[in-house]
């Protein structure tokens, strides 16, 4: 059932849904909302902001306040992004609350966001994002539900920490049975505490052999000339303390509370606040000390206290290891003392088949179940032990080691002597000869079925979708990619289909959440049950799943499309419902991958949507050729079947070629002709290539710059937010030292348009660059004065639709001449687009014109070939030929 913070954050949405139909007309937002609405949103556990429609804060509430610690007076009237949204957000950030509160929709509520924000003291914590339009009497507004996730990432941050800690804690072990010098394993040891604690020293006391001082045996965060420094052992200070006195790990969370004894600092340092030590045991009363301090008062969490009395008790038995080999006399007694200490079964035995165990540790009988005599005498029980499916490999790893004389590092199953199978992970060392011609290893039997069952539910969790069962979105695309790119589709083809479910919303709105749930978890168990397990299934968003049907045409398709759709019709429940399905064929050879084919499905399912839903189409006819240019154009960009053309930019004042046009070209894969980007970059565009052609362009802009060619290159609105393009373009100019001057970029009025924000930031780091920006097709849309007044843009193309008309269309002269002297009055110059007639050349000199573009001076040719010598026409020699 929902608990009580769950029904009153959904009651205070609906209050919300119920201001948004109600229209403006009634105020502020508190007072449209009414006081029960405010009363149920400061009640609500989630933090909740309303924005403007410029993300400006006007509603902020308690939970708000709570959890970002932003007070109610500083979020009021701030930009929403940057308040609570680290920098490299803020942009991403804005632009969604803009989108939504600036265009119909019901806003984010389907599709939360799982995003990094920031608190008042500047710590990220992570929030699931949803957005809620609304209307008031003030105008357009958006409710913004930001649910604190730190509790999960925190449960996973834990789980994750304690398995690698666990892990390095084994490693450890197995250095100092592998013989590692003690120094080292000291250094590790300590090396390994400052980064798993977050301390800013820890050192190793030792206990010199007089018993009256102790020295410096291993330390992080001292001077390099601390080590063999010496203290009194005495209980005054935190090493003698320790050792002396020390019944476990000492906590001291703030040193000036401490009474007991005293910390010891090196030279120069910060006073130590927090710190905790544990005495190492050994024989004669302990080693020494193990310490970990810090310069701020910190708390020790129980799982840092476990972590470092695990390390002591290792460190421990490692040296009581390495003094034992030094005395032969008293090697057993010391052997035995590391083994009981270890949380794992050591043993010495023979690799392979029928190997013979000498020794295991009493550990063996909490593992497996067995005593030592057990284990020892029978040959065979190890044997029989591991699981059937793993001794044929086991055996030919731990042959394999024998052979090359390495260590083994292996994780298999193994049956305890109650019948349970658990995991363990088996490390031993690469052996030595027992003067027998055997080869006789030292190793540990871990049992890491917690982790291993840890590891698995991550991976579960990270490939499925934890309401269905089902794949997710992420796996789904992996496997069709394996699906195409093997040869498993009966008859060279196959179908992918999206099913959405029809007003899946209005359920959640009406009937609650939870119904919406068990509706989607229902229907995938229909799906699951009705498909069996030989079709790939997936739930790909909130209301959608996915399923590729190889073997089937187009009618076949659609057949079991309207099958699973007359399925869901039918299903009888809380909440009654169609659904709509689009599909995508595949063929052998067409080079696409999965998310072409989701995103073909997807047009297709739009399509079934706007003709009254409950019905599946497939993405065919004309829409099916385009699909299959997808593979081409894609096979284009990554096997060099694109060519680069460019046409020429003359000066109306010299004539003379001043710069040039970059377009792109790609060869068609049957006639080999080259096809011009009107043919294929509208496909590109509509499937997600875009950016990779805008990025081929500009590689091969600044080549040319390189050898002090102008040239300029158009960039698509997909390309203006991808970052990485400038900075690709920044470390080509430090490479090669050319003149950003030379390149231009290119951006189309109507592309820019839906961007605003997103083309400001390109725009700033072009123009940081010092490379120039172009406005292209000026006069075909609706926001030139706008981008003029705000955007660092350096040149101006008129569209082409006025410059014809100049000479007979006094309104097209008068609007190319205004163009002309507010770019002059901006310190921008201009260029005439599509100029085809000489007798466009005198009009547009008398205007004002800076320079001129079209098939007059020469039509696109490929890179270098734009004339005889190599280089462009002059438009005096144009003249001189009558063109």
């Amino acid at each position: 059932m929902a608990s009580d913070d769950q029904r009153s954050t959904r009651r205070a949405r609906g209050l919300l849904k119920i201001a948004d139909e109600a229209g403006p007309g009634a105020g502020g937002v508190a007072a449209e909302l009414g006081d029960a609405a405010v009363t149920l949103l400061e009640g609500s556990p989630d933090g909740t902001a309303i924005v403007d429609d410029g993300g400006r804060i006007v509603y902020w509430n308690a939970a708000a306040e709570r959890q970002f610690w932003f007070e109610r007076s500083r979020a009021l009237g701030a930009d929403l992004a940057s308040l609570v949204f680290p920098d490299h957000l803020q942009t991403a950030v804005r632009g969604v609350l803009l989108r939504e509160v600036g265009a119909p929709g019901e806003g984010l509520d389907e599709r939360r966001l799982e995003l990094a924000a920031r608190r008042a003291d500047g710590r990220e914590v992570p929030v699931d994002m949803a957005t809620r339009p609304i209307e008031v009497a003030a105008g357009r507004r958006l409710a913004v539900y930001l649910r604190d996730a730190s509790e999960r990432s925190e449960r996973e941050r834990e789980l994750h920490a304690d398995a690698r800690r666990r892990s390095a804690v084994l490693d450890l072990g197995q250095l100092a049975l592998e013989g590692m010098d003690m120094d080292r394993l000291l250094r590790q040891a300590v090396s390994l505490t400052v980064d798993e604690l977050e301390v800013d020293r820890c050192e190793v006391w030792r206990r010199d052999d007089g018993g009256t001082t102790m020295t410096l045996r291993a330390s992080h965060g001292w001077p390099a000339g601390g080590a063999g420094t010496k203290v009194p052992l005495a209980t005054s200070s935190q090493p003698g303390y320790t050792l002396l006195r020390g019944q476990g790990a000492i906590v001291v969370e703030d040193f000036r509370r401490e009474g007991r004894f005293g910390a010891v600092t090196p030279e120069g340092a910060a006073p130590t606040q927090s710190s905790i030590s544990i005495r190492i045991p050994g024989t004669s009363g302990g080693f020494g000390s193990l310490i970990a301090a810090a310069e701020a008062p910190r708390r020790f969490e129980l799982s840092d206290i476990s972590l470092f009395v695990s390390l002591a008790q290792t460190l421990g038995a490692a040296i009581e290891r390495s003094r034992a080999i030094a005395s032969l006399a008293d090697a057993e007694r010391q052997i035995r003392t590391l083994v009981e200490r270890l949380p794992s079964v050591i043993y010495r035995a023979a690799l392979g088949t029928g190997g013979h165990w000498s020794f295991v540790s009493p550990q063996v009988e909490e593992v497996l179940g067995y005593t030592p005599e057990e284990w020892v005498g029978d040959h065979r029980v190890w044997e029989r032990a591991v699981h059937p499916d793993d001794i044929d490999w086991v055996i030919e790893e731990e042959n394999t080691c024998r052979r090359e004389r390495r260590p083994l590092d292996i994780a298999y199953r193994i049956r305890r002597r109650d019948g349970e199978m658990i995991w363990v992970r088996d490390r031993a060392s690469a052996g030595t000869d027992d003067g027998g011609g055997t080869l006789v290893v030292e190793g540990l039997i871990t049992d890491i079925t917690e982790q291993r069952a840890a590891e698995d539910r991550l991976r579960y969790l990270a490939e499925h979708d934890e309401l269905t069962g089902l794949i997710n979105r992420r796996t789904f695309e992996t496997a069709v990619d394996a699906e195409l790119s093997s040869r498993r589709l009966p008859g060279e083809r196959g179908a992918l289909v999206i099913i959405d479910l029809d007003h899946l919303k209005r359920v959640n709105d009406t009937l609650g959440r939870s119904t919406g749930d068990r509706v989607v978890a229902d229907i995938a168990k229909m799906l699951r049950e009705d498909l069996g397990g030989d079709q790939l299934l997936s739930r790909l968003d909130s209301d959608e799943y996915g399923l590729l049907i190889p073997g089937v045409g187009e009618a076949q398709a659609l057949e079991r499309a309207g099958s699973l759709l007359a399925m869901i019709r039918a299903r009888t429940g809380a909440a009654n419902l169609t659904a709509s399905a689009g599909v995508a064929l595949v063929e052998r050879g067409m080079g696409v991958s999965a998310t072409d084919l989701i995103t073909a499905a997807d047009i297709a399912l739009h399509q079934a949507k706007e003709a009254g839903r409950d019905r599946a189409v497939a993405f065919t006819g004309e829409d099916r050729s385009r699909l299959e240019w997808v593979g081409h154009v894609r096979h284009a960009v990554t096997e060099g079947g694109l060519i680069l053309y460019s046409q020429p930019i003359i000066d109306m004042e010299t004539g003379i070629a001043c710069a040039e046009e970059l377009l792109v070209r790609m060869v068609d894969p049957v006639s080999g002709r080259p096809i011009s980007a009107g043919e294929f970059v509208p496909t590109a565009e509509r499937f997600g290539l875009a950016r990779n052609l805008d990025h081929w362009v500009v590689a091969r802009a600044l080549e040319l710059i390189t050898s002090g060619r102008h040239v300029s290159a158009n960039i698509s609105a997909a390309t203006i937010g991808d970052r990485s393009l400038t900075d690709e373009v920044a470390a080509s100019l430090t490479r090669s030292g050319a003149d950003p001057s030379l390149l231009t970029f290119e951006i189309t009025e109507t592309a820019a348009t839906p961007a605003i924000e997103s083309l400001r930031d390109f725009t700033g780091r072009v123009e940081s660059l010092g490379c120039g920006l172009s406005l292209d097709d000026v006069g075909t849309g609706f926001g030139s004065l706008t981008y003029l007044r705000h955007l660092p843009f350096t040149e101006l193309k008129i569209d082409m639709q006025f410059v014809h008309g100049v000479v007979e269309s006094n309104a097209d002269r008068k609007i190319v001449e205004s163009l002309v002297d507010m770019a002059e009055g901006l310190g921008m110059r201009t260029v005439a687009e599509g100029v085809d007639n000489p007798a466009l050349i005198e009009p547009l000199r008398e205007i004002g014109v800076t320079c001129a573009q079209g098939y007059l001076f020469g039509r696109p040719a490929p890179v270098g070939l734009m004339g005889p010598e190599g280089v462009p026409r002059t438009l005096e020699a144009k003249r001189a030929s009558g063109a």
